[in-house]
């Protein structure tokens, strides 16, 4: 049976909660921004994948997307997506990576399992684009 939402995806953009794992503060503040200025309310960030682990096991909110950068110290990007795609929590968890550099590296993130790639810089509305595409479905199969 297919049931169709009265959500809008306003609505919706302000229901999710996002996990940013980025190790510039200045990126985690400027996506922070955009995704506040768009509705968003959980927020949640990590400075490398590390950390994201951390913040994944601890938290008491249930993270529906996540966007990680590629290249960072500790644990990188594509570590950090071996890692999760392990874990039965982290399974289900749209991941994003992005990076100023594409290449060989969509190939690789996307054959470790991430559900789709951005290239920095990128802009609001492909942000939100993305967020969209992988969270949001008016119509759900129960």
């Amino acid at each position: 049976m297919i049931k169709t939402t009265s959500k809008s995806k306003e609505e919706h953009l302000s229901e999710i909660t996002i996990l940013l794992i980025d190790d510039s503060h200045i990126m985690r503040g400027l996506q922070t921004k955009i995704l506040h200025s768009m509705g968003l309310e959980y927020i949640l960030c990590a400075e490398h994948g590390k950390e994201a682990l951390t913040v994944l096991e601890k938290s008491n909110y249930k993270i529906d997307f996540i966007l990680c950068d590629h290249n960072m110290p500790v644990m990188s990007g594509l570590e950090f997506l071996k890692t999760i795609k392990t874990i039965a929590e982290g399974t289900h968890i749209p991941v994003i990576m992005c990076s100023a550099n594409g290449g060989k590296n969509v190939d690789k993130a996307l054959n470790l399992g991430a559900a789709d790639y951005i290239t920095k810089p990128f802009t609001s509305d492909e942000f939100k684009s993305v967020i969209l595409k992988h969270t949001y479905n008016p119509e759900k199969i129960i």
